[in-house]
């Protein structure tokens, strides 16, 4: 009995940290939009509809399942928050096409007519990770709040 009690510990051998990499930059854009979206718990109605005319009327999504995207997205929702989703995400981006997925970002945050300080911090999170002007979001941001000034979600 005595060998077994003397014998050497195995050493723990730590596990990496869990990483995501989204599958092109399709599922990007989704991954960010969608996370952003839900920021505040569970997405409202409203911004799902604009989440999804919005995302679906880009020729940049055609030929492409946006479903298998979010099921790509359920698999590491729960395991990640959502800043490194975004940063692991935005990796993916096209400088060219940064833009127009900010103001996509933006257009779903409003549609409730305002933003929390919440999602303004995200959104400066964002537009840091996609390494957007800071005059560039400021005119998105200010476009969209004039456009949705006043909506009104039932």
């Amino acid at each position: 009995m005595r060998s077994f009690y003397n014998q050497a510990t195995p050493t723990l051998t730590p596990i990496a940290p869990f990483s995501y990499v989204p599958s092109n930059e399709h599922a990007a854009w989704f991954a960010i939009a969608y996370t952003i979206a839900c920021i505040n718990g569970d997405i409202s109605e409203e911004a799902r509809k604009t989440f999804c005319k919005l995302i679906t009327s880009k020729s940049f999504f055609s030929g492409h399942q946006t479903l298998d995207y979010f099921f790509e997205l359920k698999k590491i929702s729960d395991l990640l928050p959502p800043k490194e989703i975004i940063r692991a995400a935005a990796r993916l981006i096209n400088p060219e096409n940064a833009p127009t997925l900010f103001c996509i970002i933006v257009e779903i945050l409003l549609t409730k007519g305002y933003l929390t300080r919440k999602e303004e911090n995200l959104l400066d999170y964002l537009s840091l990770r996609l390494a957007l002007d800071d005059n560039l979001t400021d005119k998105i941001t200010e476009v969209l709040l004039i456009k949705n000034k006043g909506n009104w979600i039932s």
